[in-house]
Order: structure tokens, then C-alpha cells, then sequence
């Protein structure tokens, strides 16, 4: 039974690693022209995310939509900020708020990588900056273009998420099926 809550405890502890600043639809083509959804979550208990740096590619049409609440200013270059109006705006603990860009025609090339810097209120910059594989510890979001990506249906390759909750949910079954049959035994 211990083995069993040490197996379940690791599952949830392992959830909030994955909070990132994300982009769906997490696949696309060259030449297209796609509305992306940054999805940026607060991951700390104890301060409101106030701004967003977020690093298109130079050269590649973009529009960005109006956030109610948050002001964008384009710096150049692919540099969009975005920036709360009040900070009852911001993104408090534990939330997330979906920013939307519209970007293309889309490059040809394999994978577009948008690195993110992500700013709290207490001055902390958590750089979502890194493109080398998946166990980055700050991993920067992006966009297969490659037909490689994620199977069509699976935009967001969730398959793992869904494996991990069949496995988790295996295991509760046997856990309580061993405890009725020592139940029964005794």
C-alpha cells in the first residue's frame, strides 16, 4: 500500500514540471498562416506574472490580438511585450491566460522555437529560452513544420498525459483489489 501512494504521489508531483509557456496548435505548415495561442501559466504561490517578452521570427508577418486588460508593444525585430494595464490584470498564482497571435505565410523550415521571458512581480525573469530536447528545464515552446509533428487529431501530442492517467488509474484498481483479497484472507 505504501509503494502504491509513493507511485501516486510521484504522478501528481510530477504535473506542475510541465507548466511552461506553451503554443498550440503545436503543428503547422510552411506557407500557412496560423492563429497561435500562447498559453503563459503562473507557476508560483506567491507572486502575479506581470509581463511577457515573446520572440516571433524576424521577417514573418504578425498580428497580434487585442488582450483585454494587457497592453502589446512591439519592440521590432519579432519583439512583442505585453504588459498588464492594472495589476488586478496580471496572472495571479495557480491562473493562466491565453495570448493570440496570428502569424504568416510561415517559413520553410522544421520548427519555429519561440522563446518566451516571462516576468513577475517581484522582479524575478523566468527564461523559457531552451530548444535542445525535451528535458530542457525551461523549454521554450514550439511550432513543428516538419510533418513530423504530432499524429492529425493529436495536435498536442497529449498521448503521454493520457498514458499516465490509464497507468495511474491501473494502478488504484490494483491497489484495492489487493487490499479486499487480504481483507477476505484474514
Amino acid at each position: 500500500m505504501r509503494l502504491l501512494a509513493a507511485i501516486l504521489l510521484s504522478l501528481v508531483l510530477a504535473a506542475p514540471a510541465s507548466a511552461h509557456v506553451e503554443v498550440r496548435p503545436t503543428v503547422a505548415r510552411p506557407g500557412d498562416t496560423v492563429e497561435l495561442t500562447f498559453k503563459v501559466p503562473n507557476e508560483r504561490a506567491d507572486a502575479a506574472t506581470t509581463g511577457l517578452e515573446l520572440f516571433l521570427p524576424p521577417g514573418v508577418p504578425a498580428k497580434v490580438a487585442p488582450h483585454p486588460g494587457w497592453t502589446s508593444t512591439d519592440r521590432g525585430g519579432g519583439d512583442i511585450a505585453f504588459a498588464p494595464d492594472t495589476p488586478a490584470q496580471a496572472i495571479g498564482p495557480g491562473r493562466a491566460q491565453e495570448f493570440k497571435v496570428t502569424l504568416g505565410p510561415l517559413p520553410k523550415a522544421d520548427r519555429i522555437v519561440f522563446k518566451a521571458l516571462q516576468t513577475y512581480a517581484d522582479g524575478e525573469v523566468v527564461r523559457w529560452i531552451q530548444a535542445t530536447g525535451p528535458d530542457d528545464e525551461r523549454p521554450a515552446a514550439i511550432l513543428d513544420l516538419s510533418g513530423n509533428g504530432a499524429p492529425e487529431g493529436d495536435e498536442n501530442g497529449a498521448w503521454p498525459l493520457y498514458l499516465g492517467g490509464v497507468l495511474g488509474l491501473l494502478i488504484v484498481i490494483v491497489g484495492v483489489a489487493v487490499t479486499r483479497r487480504r481483507r477476505s484472507v484474514m
